[in-house]
């Protein structure tokens, strides 16, 4: 019964595709989760080599005794140098990804610069310091351009 109805849903070309693929269910499910694995494997090291260069960065701040509240993006981009070429050195897999991108890309300088922003590096090694995340001055000029315009005001 069950059999008919799945039969008749499909229709012609989807029996025969529900049989190729029960007949090599092995090797297809087997090449999805090897795709699954690098794909996870390459957020994990892009996830990795952004945790060494927020860390270094993050020391550099504290050798300097720079460390205070009220640091800005551009005071820390200012007060430190991002190690890139230092952060590829540890990279042990050959791909990166950002998180939920399905197309992993070669692990090479140019690729993780483009994936990782100076200014994201920056504000999360303000996050790691302060412990909140800077505002971005931008962002809130036009967040509160478009409440005006609107007639809305701020909650307090």
């Amino acid at each position: 019964m069950v059999r008919a109805l799945v039969d008749m849903a499909l229709g012609p070309l989807g029996i025969k595709v529900l049989e190729f693929y029960t007949a090599h269910s092995l090797i297809i499910n087997s090449v999805v989760l090897a795709y699954g694995l690098v794909v996870f494997a390459s957020w994990r090291n892009l996830v990795g080599i952004r945790k060494h260069l927020v860390g270094s960065m993050i020391g550099q701040l504290r050798a300097s005794g720079r460390t205070e509240d009220g640091l800005k993006v551009s005071h820390v981009l200012t007060r430190t140098t991002i190690p890139w070429q230092q952060a590829m050195t540890g990279v042990r897999f050959p791909w990166v990804a950002r998180q939920m991108e399905l197309w992993p890309k070669r692990a090479t300088l140019s690729n993780v610069q483009s994936m990782l922003a100076r200014d994201v590096l920056a504000a999360d090694v303000i996050e790691a310091l302060t412990g909140t995340r800077p505002i971005d001055e931008k962002r809130a000029e036009a967040r509160e351009a478009r409440r005006a315009k609107s007639g809305r005001r701020r909650k307090k």
